[in-house]
């Protein structure tokens, strides 16, 4: 749950109202979380006080780090947590001692750091066909200064939410008013200027255009700065968030996934590309899921590549690009394939654990992960390298085209119109 700047300041102010009341008091200093534990922060707050000397330099590192977040409140602004170690880096030792005392404040207060207005550094990157728009600048993802495009930082999270809320509400309004006639819902489930003014973060006002047909998501940071380099005549988006995405990254697609309309009016499919191993599938199911507590964006990704079937040994004929791309892609030489270590096999069994929604609802999914299993092999995108600087672009843009003119089909196990290529080409 967000916080408001208002709310973060009457917090801050509660807290420093018991300082004050100590000092003309003459009492101990004595710090003491006075609010309840939200659903997503449980409150360990251990107390604090001054008459303990063990505990007067963490007290201290607080009351500094309140007095900064209470200005940036009061001017609605934010900073980086590497920014604010530096404001006091004469007191902190390090880092961690600062990442720390941020910790105790958010126990102290009860609110999620992103409600302080600090941010980790941004870890997620796009670029392609989107442009954002915000008081008439423009972040056009194909004429970025860089080839990593835009850093996703924290206003798609503010973004991600209020979408969240609106949605929610409009379907709660469509259940209130399922006894009404289609008129008397459309105008119910309009939202007043008032309504919509209480949902939006002044971070998450902005404009988004873009044509694109696809959300591309790409685990590793260099994969995605070769595709990023060599797809940008394709209608899609890229995304990366270096590993497992953060908090901003999977706001950011669940904000694209529930705001653009692809050509046949519905949602656009969100790819994912990932390492043909165990870790590059949990990757996915981070995008897809969430982590620990961050589980608040559920989104349908579907696996593209690279996966165990699309290095079977199946000769595809004809004399087509496609064909002699794929019968390219079996001369991989054997030093490419790496043996399963004992790590990647008990991330395979926790994968197909039947509590394992993201793999088990989806039989394709399931088949590709137990053909790793048997094969006992894993490989890396990068080992696509060894075919031709361009075989991974290559490789990638065809499957994504494949996609983009088939994605409404599902190949069943028993579908004889599908023949082995189509099923090595279409995600799951």
């Amino acid at each position: 749950m967000l916080h408001s700047p208002k709310d973060i300041l009457d917090r801050i102010n509660k807290v420093l109202l018991t300082i004050f009341e100590c000092m003309e008091e003459e009492r101990p200093l004595t710090l003491s979380s006075l609010f309840e534990s939200s659903g997503t922060c449980k409150n360990t707050f251990r107390p604090k006080t001054l008459s303990n000397i063990k505990q007067a330099r963490s007290i201290t590192g607080i009351i500094l780090v309140l007095s900064y977040i209470q200005n940036l409140m009061l001017h609605e602004r934010t900073t980086t947590v590497r920014e604010l170690y530096y404001f006091f880096v004469t007191h902190f030792r390090n880092q961690k001692e600062c990442d720390g005392t941020i910790a105790e404040i958010c126990n102290l207060l009860q609110v999620e750091r992103i409600s302080l207005g600090l941010n980790a550094s941004p870890k997620g990157w796009f670029s392609g066909d989107i442009k954002i728009v915000r008081n008439g600048l423009v972040k056009d993802g194909r004429n970025a200064s860089t080839v990593q495009g835009f850093a996703i930082t924290r206003e798609w999270i503010y973004r991600a939410t209020s979408l969240a809320q609106q949605l929610n509400q409009t379907n709660q309004e469509s259940i209130d008013h399922s006894s009404h006639d289609s008129d008397s819902i459309d105008e119910s489930l309009s939202f007043s200027k008032e309504e919509c003014e209480a949902y939006i973060h002044p971070e998450s006002n902005f404009e988004i255009h873009s044509n694109a047909k696809a959300i591309v998501i790409i685990e590793k940071e260099g994969i995605y700065n070769r595709l990023a380099e060599d797809l940008q005549h394709l209608p899609i988006i890229l995304i990366t968030g270096k590993g497992n995405p953060d908090h901003a990254t999977r706001a950011m697609v669940y904000c694209l996934w529930k705001t653009l309309i692809g050509p046949d009016g519905e949602s656009l499919p969100i790819y994912g590309i990932a390492d043909c191993n165990p870790y590059g599938v949990g990757v996915l199911q981070t995008y897809a899921n969430g982590f620990g507590q961050s589980n608040d964006f559920q989104l349908p990704v579907q696996w593209l590549g690279l996966r165990p079937c699309q290095l079977l040994d199946t000769q595809s004929g004809g004399e087509s690009e496609e064909s002699e791309l794929w019968n390219k892609i079996n001369q991989l030489p054997n030093e490419v394939y790496q043996k399963l270590t004992e790590m990647d096999e008990r991330k395979l069994k926790s994968l197909l654990q039947e509590s394992n929604g993201f793999v088990q609802n989806c039989p394709a999914m399931k088949a590709e992960i137990h053909l790793m299993k048997e094969n006992q092999w894993k490989l890396e995108l990068e080992s696509l390298n060894w075919l031709g600087m361009n075989f991974l672009s290559d490789f990638i843009s065809e499957i994504i085209l494949y996609n983009l003119n088939n994605h409404s089909f599902e190949v069943g196990e028993d579908d004889a119109s599908f023949s082995s290529l189509d099923r090595k080409r279409l995600a799951c």
